[in-house]
């Protein structure tokens, strides 16, 4: 009898052993805290079991949460919840992480694009997230969250905050809380008004803290998904594009590819205005784009001026120019697709312009800016003209006293022989 009951024994352990590596192989693992306890939440209790018979309990039951583990008693505590941790002397507590799966990355690397006044904030909400002792430990994480998207479905705003920050206040490492919270904020902010704003910097802080407590590809690249769309309802479109850029090239989810390729055909390398300089000696057609062009790229085969090459191409910033065109004509410019810039896209598709070069407008000036001196020999002033033949001028005689003044002290002085100071 007492040889079954150890056969009965040795089988058990071996199920539970392959139920947790079961378990572990769905994504469910555990973090574990020494000399620590999840105090109450009990769900029922094991006597007499290894830490490893303990884990393998926990992670077989649904309904396990999280566990502490009595070393010098063998007893192990199943948990249907857990608060936050609380000290005990050769305990081991343990809580249920559902990981996303694939290997650990690390951790992330410093997003330069985001605006450091953004990351600023989340840096300040996760300190007064750490720091606050106010916040409710009746209630365990899970119920926390389940109550918080309960209070998301009646739009109670404060107790939907509440709730979401009593949950990360107990496990700050929850990615997925965070993007959730992130999400929820976001979805608020359409639908509370007057809290658009709030709504929008909490979204923005809790995407970029779940962002730095990704370790894995899958829940790298939601996070990242979760900072682009938060960037991109403050207008901030390419900071945006790059955090899509970084999230699909980890995970590719065609949804996001979708929201991704919308966002990029509206804000992202495009052209956004021509101008025509027809009033220069040489006109000229320049397209301005939206971000710089390379100054070490080749345009000919990109743009084209009635089918043909631009006689001479101007790239400076965001700006390429058409040159050699002739006043009183019309052209089509052609922008090709697969144009490319300094961010690492291109146009879309091509760019038809329909521009004319007009006359210059009719104008007249002297030859110069400087001043106009008498001399005896000459009996006119040279003025130039430009599509016109006729010009309205008023002169004035502006005495020496009027220009002493201006000349006392200049170099000027030092050219007119004829004058000396003594006579101004």
């Amino acid at each position: 009898m007492r040889n079954s009951l150890k056969l009965f024994l040795c089988l058990a352990a071996l199920i539970l052993t392959a139920t947790a590596a079961s378990a572990q192989q769905a994504g469910r693992s555990f973090v574990e805290t020494p000399d620590s306890d999840y105090f109450g939440f009990d769900l029922r209790a094991e006597e007499d079991v290894s830490l490893d018979q303990c884990k393998a309990a926990c992670l077989a039951s649904p309904a396990c949460r999280a566990f502490t583990y009595n070393q010098s008693a063998r007893f192990c505590f199943l948990k249907s919840d857990f608060g936050p941790l609380q000290p005990f002397t050769g305990a081991i507590a343990g809580r249920v992480v559902n990981q996303s799966g694939g290997a650990d990355l690390g951790a992330p690397p410093r997003l330069t694009y985001v605006p450091q006044y953004l990351q600023r904030r989340a840096r300040q909400f996760r300190e007064r997230l750490a720091a606050n002792s106010t916040l409710p430990t009746h209630r365990g994480f899970t119920a926390l969250l389940q109550s918080a998207r309960q209070n998301l479905s009646a739009q109670q705003l404060t107790a939907m905050i509440a709730d979401y920050t009593a949950a990360l206040k107990i496990d700050p490492a929850d990615v997925s809380a965070w993007l959730e919270f992130s999400d929820a904020a976001r979805v608020q902010r359409l639908t509370v008004p007057g809290q658009s704003s709030q709504m929008t910097q909490l979204a923005t802080s809790a995407a970029l803290n779940g962002y730095l407590r990704s370790r894995t590809a899958v829940d790298r690249a939601a996070a990242l998904a979760r900072v682009a769309k938060a960037l991109s309802v403050q207008g901030q479109f390419r900071p945006a594009l790059t955090a899509y850029k970084q999230s699909l090239a980890l995970n590719n989810l065609p949804a996001e590819r979708a929201i991704f390729a919308e966002l990029r055909r509206k804000y992202g390398f495009r052209v956004v205005n021509h101008t025509v300089d027809s009033d220069s000696r040489t006109p000229r057609v320049c397209v301005q784009f939206s971000e710089n062009l390379e100054k070490k790229t080749s345009y000919e085969s990109y743009l084209s001026v009635d089918g043909r090459p631009a006689k001479a191409m101007d790239v400076k910033g965001k700006q390429l120019c058409a040159e050699g065109l002739a006043h009183g004509q019309r052209y089509q410019i052609i922008l090709r697709q697969g144009l490319p810039s300094t961010v690492e896209e291109a146009l879309l598709a091509d760019v038809a312009l329909n521009v004319y070069v007009r006359d210059r407008k009719p104008s007249a000036r002297f030859n110069g800016s400087g001043f106009v001196l008498p001399a005896s020999a000459r009996r006119g002033i040279p003025l130039i003209t430009i599509n016109t033949d006729k010009a309205e001028l008023k002169l004035y005689r502006v005495g020496q006293r009027a220009l002493a003044p201006l000349l006392r002290g200049s170099t000027v002085l030092q050219r007119l022989s004829r004058w000396e100071v003594s006579d101004l």
